[in-house]
């Protein structure tokens, strides 16, 4: 997929023969779409439940219906159990009882390590960082508040602008990476496990 339709599509990007990123993220919806399901069902449904099989894991709730969250925090609790379960114990609960901490300020941190943690992710094992994706995760605290408190639209709106801003993250990701030989947006390689 990516080198039959997306490596030509950011060729023609680069050299001028898409007009614009508009189009480039419109073209590439559809491909970026598919891997991400792609790439969803390898994890939580063939990896997450081979290892759980091998060791015996009783819980096998991997994931909930994040597809009919109306908020960004609910897509949080829901799309990755796992992960929300490991940092609400092992960070929130801590810095909100032990160190007693406002649930926005223990919020917003956990959103933090989280971030920190995927760019650490993202370090190791492709051997890049993007400091623009902490920004962006930290953007969806802002929406979170937004959605929640201000607007106060109803269920099935909300429902559709989480889906579209979801939906519509991994397009923008890649199209802000495409635009980074002709704009300074931030990218560090490093040499790092045999990385360059």
């Amino acid at each position: 997929m990516t080198s039959d339709y997306w490596v030509p599509l950011c060729n023609d990007f680069v050299s001028g023969k898409v007009a614009s990123v508009l189009e480039l993220y419109v073209r590439s919806v559809c491909l970026v779409e598919s891997i991400a399901f792609i790439l969803f069902l390898l994890v939580f449904e063939f990896v997450s439940n081979c290892y759980a099989e091998l060791t015996t894991f009783g819980d096998r709730l991997f994931y909930q219906d994040f597809w009919n969250c109306t908020t960004y925090d609910e897509f949080g609790r829901k799309w990755n159990c796992i992960v929300h379960e490991f940092l609400y114990r092992h960070v929130y609960l801590v810095y909100t009882v032990d160190w007693g901490l406002t649930s926005t300020q223990g919020y917003i941190l956990t959103t933090l390590i989280s971030a920190v943690f995927h760019e650490y992710f993202l370090l190791c094992f492709l051997g890049f960082v993007r400091p623009y994706i902490i920004i962006l995760m930290l953007a969806q605290v802002l929406m979170t508040f937004l959605f929640s408190g201000i607007l106060r639209l109803k269920k099935v709106r909300t429902c559709v602008q989480n889906n579209l801003g979801i939906n519509n993250g991994e397009p923008v990701l890649l199209a802000l990476d495409r635009l980074r030989p002709g704009l300074p947006l931030p990218s560090v390689h490093c040499r790092f496990y045999g990385h360059e």
